[in-house]
Order: structure tokens, then C-alpha cells, then sequence
């Protein structure tokens, strides 16, 4: 996991990332959920912006029949468990706010 982190940690460094996706091919939270949150946690702790990380869902065309019934939306990520035709997925989305462009 620290690893994970500090992969994604490496791309907050750069100070015109406005965002990040974060796409595995994994189920497991402590690869997907915990990975991202440790690293939003832990560059804002360091850097001290004025407009912080923060996780945003995506915006994928789902249908709506799939919105109603939370296929593939959990929470602000999207998972995707494996089928007998996909090994499943996870996505998710962090960016900031800007001030001024």
C-alpha cells in the first residue's frame, strides 16, 4: 500500500496537477479506498494549499436505470466487481479547486 501511495503522491507534487485519476484493475479497498485517501491525506498535510485535494466523483454517462440502482457508483468512486466477462475495476478522481486560470 505505501508504495500505491507514494506513486499517486508523485503526481500531486507537480504544482499545475489540477487532477488525478486513479484506475486499478483491483477489488480490494486497501488498494483502491485506502490508497487514495492516505495519499489526499498526506499531500495536503505537506504542501498546505490554500485549495486542498479532495476526491470528486467522476462523471461517467451511466444510464439511468444503473444510477438507480448503484451499478458501479459507490460513493464518490466507481467499483466494478468481476464477472465472467470483465476482472472488474475501480476509478477515482481527485482534484482541487483553482483559484484563478
Amino acid at each position: 500500500m505505501l508504495l500505491l501511495i507514494r506513486v499517486i503522491v508523485i503526481f500531486f507534487v507537480v504544482s499545475k496537477v489540477q487532477a488525478v485519476v486513479y484506475t486499478t484493475r483491483s477489488i480490494h479497498d486497501v488498494e483502491n479506498e485506502n490508497v487514495v485517501s492516505k495519499a489526499v491525506e498526506y499531500i495536503n498535510l505537506v504542501q498546505q494549499r490554500k485549495y486542498p485535494y479532495r476526491v470528486v466523483p467522476p462523471v461517467i454517462p451511466f444510464s439511468s436505470e444503473a444510477i438507480d440502482n448503484k451499478v458501479g457508483i459507490h460513493g464518490k468512486f466507481i467499483k466494478f466487481r468481476p464477472t465472467e466477462k470483465t476482472s472488474g475495476c475501480f476509478i477515482a478522481v481527485v482534484t482541487r479547486e483553482v483559484c484563478c486560470i
